[in-house]
């Protein structure tokens, strides 16, 4: 998990923004279930986007978020707040809006990537928020993941993540020499280097996240040689 400094900045501009987007009256609702998930920083950032960009005339307290699906570290969530409910995708550093849940998702790329052929088959197989859990529950049980990116067992760490398993020298990927090494470069500053690296890996073989990976921090004096 990050830094607590940074959740609580987090809670602190939720906070704020919950004194100017709910009503008076229900202002003690909408802060009892930031503190619910206050140290959850996927729901966190749902959250801090949803307030921020609340629909017009609709000072409604979020009530409820429910887990609908997880993939690659992205999580797909629904959120009621008063009458309506809303579909978000989050990670643990974005979320972004999809819309009103009785529309289904629209984006294209987000259905696909979920598995879902179109929206009608979406709302076909789940009609209502009802069937799914709340996300307090789910992100409490699910300890296989990555402690960092949120990947489970068995999928690929986002490019980055230090708890990354370099294939070259088994060290951590995003520490060692051997991005350089491959890449026969100083530096890696582009776009398309990270592209042609991310290539390089996938030929190598990169090594997925299991459990018992952890981000590891060198020792004192200890640095890229």
């Amino acid at each position: 998990m990050k830094e607590t400094g940074e959740l609580q900045t987090i809670i602190e501009e939720i906070k704020l923004l919950i004194k100017y987007a709910v009503s008076k009256e229900d202002r003690d609702k909408a802060n009892a279930l930031l503190e619910h998930y206050r140290a959850n920083r996927v729901a966190l950032r749902v959250l801090k986007e949803f307030y921020s960009s609340l629909p017009e005339a609709r000072e409604e307290p979020v009530s409820r978020i429910v887990h609908m699906e997880r993939r690659q570290g992205i999580f797909l969530l629904g959120l009621s707040a008063g009458a309506h409910d809303y579909i978000f995708f989050a990670t643990e550093d974005h979320a972004g809006f999809l819309g009103e849940y009785q529309d289904g998702i629209g984006d294209e790329e987000i259905l696909g990537f979920f598995g879902y052929t179109s929206s009608e088959s979406f709302l076909q197989l789940h009609p209502t928020l009802a069937e799914f859990t709340d996300f307090s529950e789910t992100w409490k049980i699910n300890k296989a993941l990555c402690p960092v990116c949120l990947v489970a067992i068995g999928e690929h760490h986002h490019l980055g993540c230090p708890v990354e398993v370099c294939p070259w020298c088994l060290g951590q990927l995003s520490r060692c020499n051997c991005r350089f090494e491959q890449m026969q470069k100083e530096e890696i500053t582009s776009d398309e280097d990270l592209e042609q690296f991310e290539t390089l890996l996938e030929q190598k073989g990169r090594i997925c996240f299991e459990e018992g990976q952890g981000p590891v921090f060198p020792a004192a004096g200890d640095g890229l040689k």
